[in-house]
């Protein structure tokens, strides 16, 4: 029998960066090893479960509880049901991963805890830095196995002055699925309506205030007033989305700005462009 790993945190299939990185660091382990992936809410990507199940794993679903208390439970029952050997729990911060350490804990589970940023909305005054203090000094006796995108990402999650009991798991790609592809390059160029002549830049990511969003535009805005024939693929969606839209309204009716929303491949819009933009508001991965 496989061991059975739990991934938590990272339930945004195909769309959120978590569960992008949680998914492309368990492809290698699924032929030794049961991956399952949890949903909380809404189903959002059908069609990214199918390849979880293909790869012998499981999604498994919580719906949307009418309180914390109960969807807790829920996931206890889960938990407890499936008797995961691992579970591997991505997290932002201390207090996102608290209650998900404490479940897996009282069903015996071993814990990974894998932090992925170095801020969030969650830990801000007195009461919030009283709370994220609390719950670093809690996950340091329950946690098995610490892993971090970077020391940065490791310092805010742990907080502790000694990281050396901290794996750094750098973020990756598959590089085989973006390698240069000139027949693929100019097909996904004439799907979108661009010239082959033109000048591409684009980004994949959420539209939220960590991509920073605003830079973008800023500088979509300038490329467009000095570059003839300039194109700019948005990949992603998020909560700027509609300021987004109308910051780029000329942009966008002229069809020189292409926001796609949530794509499963955006690989492929990658070779459509000339110029790959990835910005941050926050330092969060190591390069």
């Amino acid at each position: 029998m496989k061991t059975k790993i739990l991934q938590m945190g990272a339930d945004n299939f195909g769309a959120g960066g978590r569960s992008v990185i949680a998914y492309n660091l368990t492809r290698p382990l699924t032929d030794d090893f049961q991956v399952d992936f949890l949903a909380i809410g809404k189903l959002k990507n059908p069609s990214f479960h199918r390849i979880i199940e293909e790869n012998g794993g499981q999604v498994q679903h919580v719906k949307e509880a009418s309180s914390k208390i109960k969807r807790l439970r829920n996931i206890y029952s889960i938990l407890k049901k499936e008797k995961y050997d691992i579970v591997h729990i991505n997290a932002d911060d201390a207090i996102e991963g608290l209650f998900n350490i404490i479940l897996s804990k009282l069903v015996g589970a071993k814990i990974v805890l894998h932090a992925h940023t170095t801020s969030s909305s969650r830990g801000k005054g007195f009461v919030g830095r009283l709370k994220m203090l609390t719950a670093r000094k809690i996950i340091k006796f329950l946690v098995d196995y610490k892993l971090a995108c970077s020391l940065e990402a490791a310092n805010y999650l742990y907080g502790d002055t000694d990281l050396s009991d901290v794996a750094i798991l750098k973020n990756g790609i598959v590089i085989n699925d973006f390698l240069y592809n000139e027949e693929l390059r100019q097909k996904v160029r004439e799907n979108l309506n661009i010239p082959v002549e033109a000048t591409v830049l684009g980004t994949v990511g959420r539209m939220s205030y960590e991509k920073n969003p605003e830079f973008i535009v800023d500088l979509i805005h300038t490329f467009f007033l000095k570059v003839p024939n300039f194109y700019f693929i948005w990949i992603g969606d998020g909560e700027e989305r509609a300021n987004i839209e109308t910051l780029l309204d000329e942009e966008i009716k002229l069809g020189r700005v292409l926001l796609l929303g949530k794509q499963e491949q955006p690989a492929q819009y990658l070779q459509a462009m000339d110029v790959f933009c990835y910005l941050l508001s926050m330092k969060d991965l190591e390069s």
